[in-house]
């Protein structure tokens, strides 16, 4: 997050640097859920956007750190996730997020 940002504008300008993804655009979003690892001064919050063109496809845009983007259903998420990512989803779910972990679930997308 940047000076100033809620979780939800920090979240459409991560997507839309890293995805190209409602790049300049008044996409809906809000947070469905937030993990802290109790170890680790870090939150993590899960966000779901809205795209204001569904036909929109995310493209690479650093390719330093990757190669491509996929779709993927929720339940066949290539892995391993990122442990802050897993317990997000984790929290989304209702699922208990294990030792180290604090979340919250915000709503559901």
């Amino acid at each position: 997050m940047e000076a100033g940002e809620t979780f939800e504008q920090a979240g459409l300008r991560e997507l839309a640097e890293e995805t190209g993804l409602c790049s300049g655009s008044a996409a809906r979003t809000f947070v469905v859920a937030t993990a802290l690892d109790d170890r680790r001064p870090n939150v993590t919050a899960g966000i779901a956007a809205t795209l204001a063109d569904p036909a929109e496809q995310p493209r690479v845009t650093e390719p330093e750190a990757m190669d491509a983007w996929a779709w993927a259903p929720l339940d066949d998420l290539p892995q391993p996730l990122y442990p802050a990512t897993a317990m997000v989803l984790a929290a989304w779910r209702g699922a208990d997020p294990g030792p180290h972990w604090s979340t919250h679930r915000v709503g559901l997308a």
